[in-house]
């Protein structure tokens, strides 16, 4: 499993959008049932987890045949762009 201290995506893959519709379900259900949300014992929205792990983490294991483990090595040329 990677780590949750850094992520690049492309954008429009299998994975990203499927992260995103779950994140957006979870919201909607915030959404249409805010009073299920909040209570006295436990004065917030979402569990810790709920957002990242609960979504994130079962992507990676399904897609982790097309997930680096390691981040790329970074380019120290033609970083700047001449304005």
């Amino acid at each position: 499993m990677i780590g949750n201290g850094a992520y690049i995506f492309k954008k429009n893959t299998l994975f990203v959008n499927e992260w995103y519709d779950k994140l957006l379900l979870e919201m909607d259900k915030l959404q249409k049932f805010p009073q299920e949300a909040w209570t006295k014992e436990y004065p917030y929205p979402f569990k810790w987890s709920q957002i990242l792990a609960d979504i994130f983490h079962p992507l990676c294991y399904k897609y982790n045949e097309n997930i680096l483990q390691y981040l790329p090595a970074p380019s120290f040329t033609n970083y700047r762009l001449d304005s």
